[in-house]
């Protein structure tokens, strides 16, 4: 991801959606098939798709990203990002596991992904209920 990054730091600042998006997929492939290491693409998404002063608003069922405005400094607000040094590795499993789980439910509630489960139906089915919540939909 590094090389990735990298690449769009020293090309053109401007690089359009189309080549970011390239690039955050081929960081997320480089993660599942080289590494190993069953991810979702949230990182990878926003270290690609972020901008200073903003965050971004994923929608993995769409493949939709929207920047949301901070506006931290006019509310004398800083985020505060925290190293609390817990160790965890990629591949132990914990998003592998979670991922199936929200595979599971998807397939309880009859539809190829859980986002796109009716979230009333979501809240009936006790394996889509460990995995659903605001915003799943």
């Amino acid at each position: 991801m590094g090389i990735a990054l990298a690449s769009l730091v020293a090309g053109p600042p401007d690089a359009d959606e189309s080549t970011r998006a390239t690039v955050a997929d081929a960081c997320i492939r480089a993660e599942t098939e080289i590494a190993g290491a069953p991810t979702g693409g949230m990182d990878q998404a926003v270290s690609i798709f972020g901008h200073p002063d903003e965050a971004v608003l994923l929608d993995f069922l769409t493949g939709s990203r929207l920047r949301v405005p901070l506006h931290l400094a006019p509310h004398d607000l800083t985020l505060l990002v925290v190293d609390t040094r817990v160790s965890h590795a990629l591949i132990d499993g914990g998003y592998a596991a979670r991922r199936a789980d929200c595979d599971e439910a998807a397939r309880l509630l009859g539809v190829d992904l859980l986002g796109r489960a009716d979230p009333d139906a979501c809240s009936a089915c006790p394996r889509a209920g460990s995995v659903a919540g605001p915003g799943t939909s």
